[in-house]
Formats: C-alpha cells, sequence, structure tokens
C-alpha cells in the first residue's frame, strides 16, 4: 500500500502542459458582439452561453475572440487579429482583471 502511494506520489505529478491538453477547448473561437460594463461578455460555445473576460488587460472589442483558459465557468479569451482590427465599443473602456 505504501509503495503504491510513493509511486503515485512520485510518478503522478501533472505538469501545466499536461492540463493544458486536458482543455480541448483551448483554441477554438467564440464571437464577442457586447461587452458589459464590468468587462464580461456573453458568448455561445459548444450549444451553451458562456461567460467570458479578457485573458489579459486590453481594450474591450467585440469580433472573434480565442478561448485561452478557463477559470471555473468563465472563459479566458484573447482577441484575434481581425477583432484587433475592429473599432471597440468604448475606445476609453479598459478590462482590469483581478
Amino acid at each position: 500500500m505504501i509503495a503504491l502511494y510513493l509511486t503515485r506520489r512520485i510518478f503522478g505529478k501533472r505538469t501545466a502542459a499536461d492540463v493544458r491538453h486536458d482543455n480541448l477547448d483551448l483554441g477554438a473561437t467564440v464571437d464577442v458582439s457586447a461587452w458589459s460594463a464590468d468587462g464580461v461578455a456573453r458568448v455561445h460555445y459548444r450549444g451553451s452561453d458562456w461567460s467570458a473576460r479578457l485573458l489579459r488587460r486590453g481594450p474591450l472589442q467585440t469580433g472573434p475572440h480565442r478561448i485561452a483558459g478557463q477559470d471555473g465557468n468563465v472563459l479566458l479569451i484573447e482577441p484575434l487579429p481581425a477583432a484587433q482590427a475592429a473599432p471597440s465599443l468604448d475606445t476609453n473602456a479598459q478590462h482590469n482583471p483581478g
């Protein structure tokens, strides 16, 4: 019993890369049509509506975004080049996560 515990403890450690490979949603594209005042968007993905927020601080832009992570039930997204060229909803809007 102790040998099994030690084997799992030593060899069963997972790296961040292992965890990323488990999340098949990473890299998928969603379309943001609007942002709320608190920096959250509702996006339709895999047949459901999800809350989404920017992975990094930046302008809140509409258009295509890439799923870059997940925080509980919130998708963490980043704009794709087409969205970076699109006009912002509010040029003064900045999202400051944290």
